[in-house]
C-alpha cells in the first residue's frame, strides 16, 4: 500500500484548525442565528403554539389573520395610509361571521376596502366596485364583491350610529 498522500492530507486539514472562521458570518450580519429548530422567528412561533397563544379559542390567530389579509389586499389596490389604517381597524373590529355566506374573511376585507374608498371618492368613476381589477380579485378569491360592499357599508353605518 502506498501512503504517500497522507502528508498532503494533513496539510489540507491544518488550514481549518485556525481560530478564524466564517461559518456564522451570514447569521452575524443579519442578526439571526440558526438554532436547532431554525431562525429565532420560528422558535418564537413554536413557543406561542405550545403555550396557546396561537389558539383559535383565544382569538389571537383569527385577529392576526384578518389584519394580515386586510393589509395585503389594501396594498394590492394602492390605498393611502389613512385608508389602509381605517380598513384594518374595521376588519379587525367586526365579527366576520356575517360574511360567511359571501366569502368569509376575504369578503370582509374586500367589502371594507370598497366601502372605505367609496366614502372618500367624489366621482362615481373613481369607485373600486365594478372595476376590472376588483372583479378579477373577487372572482379569484371566490367572493361576491357587490354583496360584500353592501354588507360592509351596513356595518359601517351601524358603527357610526353607536
Amino acid at each position: 500500500m502506498d501512503y504517500s498522500y497522507d502528508n498532503d492530507l494533513t496539510q489540507r486539514v491544518d488550514r481549518y484548525r485556525s481560530s478564524r472562521t466564517t461559518f456564522f458570518e451570514r447569521e452575524a450580519e443579519s442578526g439571526e442565528r440558526e438554532t436547532w429548530i431554525g431562525t429565532r422567528k420560528k422558535w418564537d412561533q413554536l413557543w406561542r403554539h405550545q403555550h396557546g397563544w396561537n389558539d383559535d379559542r383565544i382569538g389571537r390567530r383569527a385577529y392576526y389573520d384578518k389584519m394580515n389579509r386586510a393589509e395585503a389586499l389594501s396594498d394590492t389596490f394602492g390605498l393611502s395610509k389613512r385608508q389602509k389604517e381605517r380598513v384594518v381597524e374595521i376588519v379587525t373590529d367586526v365579527n366576520g361571521r356575517r360574511f360567511n355566506q359571501i366569502g368569509g374573511v376575504d369578503a370582509l376585507a374586500f367589502g371594507t376596502i370598497a366601502a372605505v374608498v367609496d366614502e372618500d371618492v367624489d366621482d362615481l368613476d373613481e369607485r373600486i366596485v365594478g372595476t376590472e381589477h376588483y372583479e378579477m380579485l373577487c372572482m379569484h378569491h371566490d367572493v361576491d364583491g357587490w354583496a360584500a360592499c353592501r354588507k360592509a357599508k351596513e356595518i359601517i353605518r351601524e358603527r357610526k350610529t353607536e
